[in-house]
Protein backbone atom coordinates (compact mmCIF):
# COMPACT_ATOMS: atom_id res chain seq x y z
CA UNK A 1 0.00 0.00 0.00
CA UNK A 2 2.34 2.66 1.21
CA UNK A 3 4.83 2.10 -2.15
CA UNK A 4 1.73 2.23 -4.19
CA UNK A 5 0.99 5.61 -2.42
CA UNK A 6 4.46 6.56 -3.39
CA UNK A 7 4.17 5.60 -6.61
CA UNK A 8 1.26 7.48 -7.30
CA UNK A 9 2.76 10.38 -5.72
CA UNK A 10 6.02 10.58 -7.58
CA UNK A 11 3.87 10.34 -11.29
CA UNK A 12 1.39 13.21 -10.15
CA UNK A 13 4.59 15.60 -9.21
CA UNK A 14 5.86 13.96 -12.42
CA UNK A 15 3.04 15.83 -14.16
CA UNK A 16 2.90 18.72 -12.36
CA UNK A 17 6.73 19.72 -13.19
CA UNK A 18 5.38 18.96 -17.50
CA UNK A 19 2.53 21.30 -16.86
CA UNK A 20 4.47 24.09 -15.35
CA UNK A 21 7.06 23.81 -17.91
CA UNK A 22 4.43 23.53 -20.81
CA UNK A 23 2.70 26.51 -19.54
CA UNK A 24 5.64 28.57 -18.94
CA UNK A 25 7.08 27.59 -22.73
CA UNK A 26 3.78 29.08 -24.57
CA UNK A 27 3.37 31.97 -22.21
CA UNK A 28 6.94 32.78 -22.38
CA UNK A 29 8.18 31.61 -26.12
CA UNK A 30 11.53 32.36 -27.72
CA UNK A 31 12.04 35.09 -29.63
CA UNK A 32 11.68 35.02 -33.39
CA UNK A 33 15.20 34.56 -35.51
CA UNK A 34 16.90 37.97 -35.57
CA UNK A 35 16.10 39.28 -38.74
CA UNK A 36 19.44 40.74 -40.66
CA UNK A 37 20.44 41.79 -44.38
CA UNK A 38 22.75 40.04 -46.06
CA UNK A 39 26.25 41.58 -45.66
CA UNK A 40 26.49 42.40 -49.13
CA UNK A 41 23.54 44.40 -48.59
CA UNK A 42 24.40 46.79 -46.26
CA UNK A 43 26.95 49.86 -47.05
CA UNK A 44 26.81 51.82 -43.72
CA UNK A 45 26.95 50.23 -39.95
CA UNK A 46 26.01 53.23 -38.01
CA UNK A 47 26.21 53.40 -34.11
CA UNK A 48 24.22 56.21 -32.24
CA UNK A 49 24.62 57.21 -28.97
CA UNK A 50 23.52 60.47 -27.16
CA UNK A 51 24.14 62.09 -30.74
CA UNK A 52 27.46 60.62 -30.99
CA UNK A 53 27.45 59.03 -34.08
CA UNK A 54 29.91 55.91 -35.51
CA UNK A 55 29.64 54.97 -38.83
CA UNK A 56 31.57 51.26 -39.97
CA UNK A 57 31.78 51.26 -44.25
CA UNK A 58 34.45 48.45 -44.49
CA UNK A 59 33.01 45.36 -46.17
CA UNK A 60 34.92 43.00 -43.95
CA UNK A 61 33.79 45.27 -40.68
CA UNK A 62 30.21 45.02 -41.55
CA UNK A 63 30.32 41.14 -42.40
CA UNK A 64 32.21 40.83 -38.67
CA UNK A 65 29.49 42.91 -37.27
CA UNK A 66 26.56 40.58 -38.94
CA UNK A 67 28.29 37.36 -38.24
CA UNK A 68 28.12 38.52 -34.57
CA UNK A 69 24.60 39.94 -34.16
CA UNK A 70 23.38 36.37 -36.44
CA UNK A 71 25.06 34.34 -33.48
CA UNK A 72 23.32 36.28 -30.75
CA UNK A 73 21.07 33.77 -28.54
CA UNK A 74 17.09 33.99 -28.37
CA UNK A 75 15.32 35.38 -24.87
CA UNK A 76 12.15 34.64 -23.52
CA UNK A 77 12.14 38.88 -22.61
CA UNK A 78 9.39 40.33 -24.59
CA UNK A 79 9.60 42.93 -26.64
CA UNK A 80 6.33 45.57 -26.94
CA UNK A 81 8.11 48.76 -27.00
CA UNK A 82 9.48 51.07 -29.83
CA UNK A 83 12.67 51.21 -27.65
CA UNK A 84 14.11 49.57 -24.68
CA UNK A 85 12.86 49.81 -21.71
CA UNK A 86 16.28 50.68 -20.08
CA UNK A 87 17.75 54.07 -19.50
CA UNK A 88 21.35 53.74 -21.54
CA UNK A 89 21.49 52.03 -24.73
CA UNK A 90 23.12 52.26 -28.38
CA UNK A 91 21.11 52.32 -31.98
CA UNK A 92 22.91 50.53 -34.48
CA UNK A 93 21.73 50.88 -37.37
CA UNK A 94 22.36 48.79 -40.74
CA UNK A 95 21.64 50.95 -43.54
CA UNK A 96 21.07 49.25 -47.30
CA UNK A 97 21.80 49.55 -50.35
CA UNK A 98 18.55 50.15 -51.40
CA UNK A 99 18.01 53.12 -49.28
CA UNK A 100 14.46 52.29 -48.37
CA UNK A 101 14.72 50.01 -45.43
CA UNK A 102 17.27 50.77 -42.09
CA UNK A 103 17.53 47.55 -40.10
CA UNK A 104 17.49 49.29 -36.16
CA UNK A 105 18.67 47.51 -33.32
CA UNK A 106 19.37 48.39 -29.88
CA UNK A 107 21.92 47.37 -27.65
CA UNK A 108 22.06 47.89 -24.07
CA UNK A 109 23.85 46.14 -20.76
CA UNK A 110 21.31 45.04 -18.07
CA UNK A 111 22.51 42.88 -15.16
CA UNK A 112 25.84 42.78 -16.72
CA UNK A 113 24.70 41.02 -19.66
CA UNK A 114 24.63 42.56 -23.35
CA UNK A 115 21.41 42.56 -24.83
CA UNK A 116 20.35 43.34 -28.58
CA UNK A 117 16.60 44.04 -29.08
CA UNK A 118 14.40 44.45 -32.45
CA UNK A 119 11.48 46.40 -31.33
CA UNK A 120 8.30 43.46 -31.71
CA UNK A 121 10.65 41.17 -32.83
CA UNK A 122 12.83 39.87 -30.29
CA UNK A 123 15.41 40.37 -27.71
CA UNK A 124 18.61 38.35 -27.86
CA UNK A 125 21.62 37.20 -25.24
CA UNK A 126 24.61 39.02 -26.86
CA UNK A 127 28.05 37.79 -27.00
CA UNK A 128 31.18 39.82 -25.73
CA UNK A 129 32.15 39.95 -29.76
CA UNK A 130 30.71 43.07 -30.34
CA UNK A 131 31.52 44.32 -27.48
CA UNK A 132 34.94 43.76 -28.07
CA UNK A 133 34.94 44.76 -31.55
CA UNK A 134 33.46 47.55 -30.86
CA UNK A 135 35.32 50.14 -28.68
CA UNK A 136 32.56 52.98 -28.78
CA UNK A 137 30.62 50.74 -26.29
CA UNK A 138 33.15 50.60 -23.95
CA UNK A 139 31.70 53.20 -21.62
CA UNK A 140 28.20 51.99 -21.31
CA UNK A 141 29.56 49.55 -19.45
Amino acid sequence: MKKRIIRIGIVVIFIIIISVSVIYINTFPLAKPIKLPLANEVNVVEIDKDNLLVKYTNNEEITEILNILSGAKPTRIMTVHDRPMVRDYYTLNLNTMSEDWVYRIFIYNKNSMWYIEQPYIGVYELKKGLVDFLSYIEPLK
